[in-house]
């Protein structure tokens, strides 16, 4: 990617800005997009070689019927690249960001299912005993009796808090030990740097030392 497209892009969107909100950021947001090549080394371009190998893998022990594969990896993906993980720990807690997410939108689906399902049931129950189904009920009534029924006559919605806090937490620990991991890479790889400056310095001064010149061995035996 050109450095000069990126300055350009951050010059044209603002200092504070996140990305590119104004039409010449967005050009030139484009321009990056285009002019990036992606990995260049070999380990880089065989570890995004076996993305999919892998997100498919893991889209297969945790998708379920009626669920997308596709979105899944979609997610993963989204993960990765935002995270940008280059050892396995960092790999690994992406992909527990990116399970415990999935986890979490499937116990919002499972949620909005009970409502609906409680609903209906109330619904049919209402037009089984010749009441009116909306004899003053509005679609916020129903919700709220719903609710009711799911919070005082089932743990469902107890079991959906619980399960969503445990996702929540293991969402949370895995971001905390990627991000701590890639502190210390870039840590180590900044030290690294800075040993490679002094040791390049410290040849240059060996190279520019004098010469010392060396005794006559003939002299001194005379």
């Amino acid at each position: 990617m050109s450095s000069k497209f990126r300055i350009a892009a951050s010059r044209a969107n603002g200092a504070k800005s996140r990305g590119p909100v104004t039409d010449e950021g967005k050009r030139i947001a484009a321009l990056n997009t285009i002019h990036s090549t992606g990995p260049v080394t070999p380990e880089g371009k065989f570890r995004v070689s076996q993305n999919a190998i892998r997100h498919g893998l893991l889209a297969d022990s945790l998708v379920l019927d009626g669920e997308s594969e596709a979105r899944f990896c979609s997610l993963l993906a989204a993960f990765e690249a935002e995270l940008q993980p280059e050892s396995q720990i960092e790999h690994d807690q992406a992909e527990i960001m990116a399970v415990a997410q999935w986890r979490r939108m499937r116990l919002w689906s499972i949620e909005k299912a009970e409502y609906i399902e409680e609903t209906r049931r109330r619904k049919s129950a209402l037009a089984q005993n010749g009441a009116a189904v909306d004899d003053g009920e509005t679609p916020i009534t129903h919700l709220a009796r719903t609710f009711r029924t799911l919070a005082d006559e089932s743990q469902v919605l107890h079991l959906l808090n619980r399960y969503e806090t445990r996702f929540s937490r293991e969402y949370t620990r895995a971001l905390a030990c990627a991000t701590a991991q890639r502190t210390l890479r870039e840590q180590r790889e900044r030290q690294l740097q800075r040993d490679q400056v002094r040791q390049a310095k410290q040849a240059k001064r060996d190279r520019n030392l004098p010469a010392v010149s060396q005794p006559d061995v003939k002299e001194e035996i005379q």
